[in-house]
């Protein structure tokens, strides 16, 4: 336990509060457990509880085990419950908590539970940045009936419903640096993969990659191995069928659980090791490695980030970040997202209910696919007739949206990490792979592109993995610098009319801003019958506004990237029943 922690050792950990500790491993779980109380401590990934359960016995695990039954658990649970012990340790997944609650309500001690158990929700952050984990929210619904609970992280997210405003707030401020950050460009993140895994002489002790991707990482372990005749890995994954497959003949390097001293030379996590167990391996260098082109591997920085590089518990010889970006000249913060996706949700559930009133009264089956995107936003009954808006599912999409956007440039990457209190040393290496000759006409590398882009997207559906199409879509950009004008132009206008146009990379950049514009134009229209729904004079002022808050929402932006400004004289492109004086418009409401 470390000393930042120890104001709290002899209370415990806030009741009622939202705690950020600052940082991680400062011991705020070892903490809840040594109190003497009743507790259900809730922790994202099963190495958490697997490693607390060989230190503190007593505890009672509750997570997915593929030998225990539903059944086994609620009675092991139960057996806890009626056990008279004076300091009841529950651990759980997010996923299994419901079994806590089934349990409790089978003896007739739900009031009991939520009256005498102190509820620790740990790594909070995770029930936002898991958006994927269908089950992750569930003890979300119940943790307004705890009288005392916490929610704690290092990288806590702030969460939109209100109610989380009556909780009080406890911070553990860091104010020196944590280390050093190498933040590393490459434009070949397969080649760095495969640089780093070829040279193990170049690191004195062992390495720690966190990259989450199976495909990718199983491809290039396996080559070294070819080219070395051996690798000393050790491979931390999700067991499952389809995880093996992507491993196949390395597959004897899975690991399940981290273990302190049977470490080797390499060891590769995917996101369910980013956070919740503690890496003890002295003098170990921590290289995080994210990419533009695969998203699952593009994880927050200031969340499973910071998460990932502070699992080691000794000084790192190294910390390495190895990124490309998008290489774009904005970034939209979490309040335009929160935004978005609030009123997203609000339309598909009152669209939905809708449908759904008119299938009952037509006898139709409402539309699965409908019910699929409400889901997205709410939680939905069997019968698909009560919908209960759940306002986290829109921090889990906002804070995905904003936490890719730290992705733009390498600018925002070097802000993210310092915003975590880590210094930043920044470099770019040159591609490992053979670049296409420069000489080569460009109108000749957009063919080239467009021939293997076109070859990738038929041939999608019949690849052995899927990560053969993301592989092969990385490689031609790697190797074509016209690859993103290609990739888009092919998308959005179509072979027939690239060639009708020309490979003139001008020209196709004008006839790609003209396509957008035009699809631009008509959702403004269409958002505008909205917004202008009296016929009345308005004034110059006024229609500025209206359009600028269109072009912002809509994210319409001029040729050269950025938002479009707006001038009264636009509304001219929108609207054909106008009289114009000095001071506006005089407008009838005609779209």
């Amino acid at each position: 336990m470390l000393w930042q922690i120890e104001p709290y050792a002899s209370k415990g950990l806030p009741i009622n509060a939202l705690f950020d500790k600052g940082r991680c491993g400062i011991g705020g779980t070892t903490l809840e457990i040594e109190q003497n109380r009743h507790s259900i401590i809730v922790v994202p990934t099963t190495p958490s509880i697997l490693g607390k359960c060989k230190d503190y016995p007593s505890i009672l695990p509750v997570m997915g085990d593929e030998k225990m039954s539903y059944e086994m658990k609620v009675k092991r649970i139960i057996d806890k419950l009626k056990s008279g012990e004076s300091n009841i340790k529950i651990m759980t997944t997010p996923d299994s908590f419901e079994c806590i609650i089934e349990a409790a309500s089978r003896i007739d001690r739900l009031e009991w539970l939520f009256d005498e158990f102190f509820l620790l929700l740990d790594e909070c952050h995770s029930f936002i940045t898991e958006a994927f984990r269908k089950k992750i929210t569930i003890p979300f619904r119940y943790l307004w009936y705890f009288k005392s609970k916490c929610l704690i992280s290092a990288t806590p997210i702030k969460f939109s419903d209100p109610k989380f405003a009556t909780l009080e707030q406890h911070e553990i401020k860091i104010n020196e640096e944590l280390g050093t950050i190498e933040l590393i460009e490459t434009s070949d993140i397969n080649g760095v993969v495969q640089f780093v895994l070829s040279n193990p002489d170049k690191f004195p002790d062992n390495v720690h990659i966190f990259y989450n991707s199976v495909a990718q990482l199983s491809k290039r372990v396996l080559n070294v191995f070819k080219e070395l005749g051996s690798i000393e890995c050790n491979i931390y994954c999700s067991k499952s069928d389809d995880n093996f497959k992507k491993l196949g003949d390395i597959s004897g390097m899975f690991k399940e659980e981290p273990v302190t001293g049977e470490y080797k030379k390499f060891n590769i996590y995917t996101s369910k090791y980013f956070e919740a167990f503690d890496l003890k391996d002295p003098n170990a260098t921590i290289i995080l490695i994210t990419d533009v082109n695969a998203k699952h591997t593009k994880v927050g920085i200031t969340n499973k980030g910071f998460q990932a590089i502070g699992r080691l518990r000794s000084k790192p010889n190294r910390i390495i970040h190895f990124t490309n970006h998008s290489d774009l000249g904005y970034k939209r913060d979490l309040k335009y997202f929160k935004r978005k996706h609030t009123i997203y949700a609000r339309d598909v559930i009152n669209g939905y209910q809708n449908h759904v009133l008119r299938c009952n009264k037509t006898k139709l089956k409402p539309y699965s696919k409908f019910k699929e995107m409400v889901e997205n936003y709410a939680e939905v009954s069997k019968d698909g007739l009560t919908v209960n808006y759940e306002i986290i599912k829109v921090d889990q999409f906002a804070n995905h949206e904003a936490c890719n956007e730290e992705y733009n440039n390498m600018d925002y990457i070097q802000k993210a990490w310092e915003s975590c209190n880590y210094m930043v040393k920044r470099r770019r290496i040159r591609p490992f792979v053979t670049e296409i000759a420069s000489r080569m006409l460009v109108a000749d590398q957009i063919r080239e592109a467009l021939e293997k882009i076109h070859y990738l997207e038929v041939n999608k559906d019949n690849m052995l993995f899927d990560s053969d199409y993301l592989d092969g879509m990385s490689e031609v950009k790697i190797l074509n610098k016209h690859f993103e004008l290609a990739y888009k132009a092919y998308h959005n206008l179509g072979l027939t009319k690239i060639y009708e146009i020309g490979l003139d990379s001008k020209k196709l950049k004008a006839a790609l801003y003209e396509k957008f514009d035009e699809v631009a134009k008509l959702n403004i229209k269409m958002q505008l019958a909205s917004m202008i729904t009296e016929s009345r004079h308005y004034t110059n002022a006024e229609l500025k506004t209206i359009l600028q808050e269109l072009y912002n929402n809509s994210d319409y932006r001029t040729v050269n990237g950025k938002v479009k400004t707006a001038t009264a004289l636009q509304i001219e492109d929108y609207i054909s029943n106008w009289t114009k004086d000095k001071r506006g418009y005089h407008i009838e409401c005609k779209f």
